[in-house]
């Protein structure tokens, strides 16, 4: 599962501070430096323990993913695009 679809099927994300990651992602995600095992065992044990945590996360990954992939508003941006060309 692609990051996009998981953040509009509602699953908390841990990902990476790698390449376009955290712009994709913003703050609908916990993002840890590569290599972080710790950081990331901490994470996963947190979102397991915190309910409201997962909640907030699976929210804002909707409401990110409605936002930024809406297939209208893509759409209409790759239209705006050909007719730049």
């Amino acid at each position: 599962m692609g990051l996009e679809e998981a953040m509009a099927s509602g699953t908390p994300i841990i990902s990476t501070l790698t390449g376009s990651i955290p712009e994709v992602l913003g703050d609908a995600a916990m993002l840890i430096p590569p290599g972080d095992f710790a950081m990331l065992a901490d994470n996963v044990i947190k979102l397991m323990e915190d309910r409201l945590l997962r909640e907030e996360l699976c929210r804002k990954g909707r409401e990110r993913a409605e936002r930024m992939y809406d297939a209208d508003r893509v759409s209409g941006e790759f239209a705006r695009v050909l007719k730049e060309i």
